[in-house]
């Protein structure tokens, strides 16, 4: 179960919704990208997906929090990674951020 472990605070709005309790998707602000999180139905793995790095950063972070309090009594409790990160993606929006930074200061020089 998903909301119950990990995001206890949505669990009255899935249950509204009608929303299965092994996935949630959230939509990050302000892009409104979304965020997936699959759980595994008979092994307690977590599966996130999205289109975009940083939405998806966000929730990881989140969901690594969130685990790490629920089973910190746990000795044995680990988190890993199977598969590759997307790293592709990542030097993209560091590509990106790094050009819109040299543009703000073009702009900063050109305004003096």
């Amino acid at each position: 179960m998903l909301t119950p472990l990990a995001f206890a605070e949505f669990r009255a709005e899935e249950e509204q919704q009608g929303i299965g309790q092994n996935m949630a998707c959230f939509s990050v602000k302000p892009s409104g990208d979304l965020v997936s999180i699959v759980v595994g139905k008979s092994s307690p793995r977590y599966r996130l997906q999205s289109d975009s790095v940083a939405p998806l950063a966000i929730i990881t972070e989140q969901l690594v929090i969130r685990l790490r309090r629920h089973f910190a009594k746990q000795k044995d409790f680990k988190i890993s990674c199977v598969g590759g990160l997307p790293l592709e993606h990542l030097f993209a929006e560091i590509d990106e951020h790094q050009r819109i930074r040299k543009a703000i200061t073009d702009l900063e020089v050109c305004s003096k």
